[in-house]
Order: C-alpha cells, then sequence, then structure tokens
C-alpha cells in the first residue's frame, strides 16, 4: 500500500482475491532461503508454513527443517507438525 496501490486494488487488476494476495505478501517473512524453496515448489505456497515456521525462534533450525521437508516432499500438515515437534523439542 505504500505506493497507493491497496491489496484490494491488486487483486482486481490481477484477477484474484485480496485474500490470495494477502498471503502471497506473508511469504515474505519467511528466510530468504526458505522464499527460494517455495519460489522453486520445494514448499507449498501457503500462508500457512509462514506461521510453522514461526513457530520456531531458531533461524538455523527452522532453515534446516524447511530443507529437509522439502527434501522429503512433506505435505502442507506434515510442516506444520514437524514444526510443531522442533519447537517441543528445542523448549525441553
Amino acid at each position: 500500500e505504500e505506493e497507493g496501490l491497496s491489496r484490494t486494488k491488486l487483486a482486481r487488476s490481477l484477477g484474484c482475491s485480496a485474500a490470495k494476495i494477502s498471503g502471497r505478501l506473508k511469504l515474505l517473512e519467511l528466510d530468504p532461503e526458505i522464499q527460494e524453496l517455495v519460489a522453486e515448489g520445494e514448499l507449498p505456497k501457503s500462508p500457512q508454513i509462514v506461521d510453522a515456521f514461526a513457530q520456531v525462534a531458531d533461524r538455523e533450525a527452522r532453515v534446516e527443517l524447511a530443507r529437509e521437508v522439502a527434501r522429503r516432499r512433506t505435505s502442507l500438515k506434515g510442516i506444520v507438525r514437524a514444526c510443531e515437534r522442533l519447537v517441543e523439542r528445542i523448549e525441553e
């Protein structure tokens, strides 16, 4: 919205929903290494993965996990579970 173009206007001009625009923008919150995995199609383009990986405070562990789940072609649900398990292990 900095340049005066709202998500709604952008969505309208692109022919998609504002929610989709918001979801794609949320992916920019990921570490660059994880963004690259998403861009390459190794991880799903879902805002849910942003929330899942955001739970993992340790950057190195987060990126390592992202690479591992990408290598294994883990489902979105599996990625969320893997992040939750990693957080539990780190907190122990």
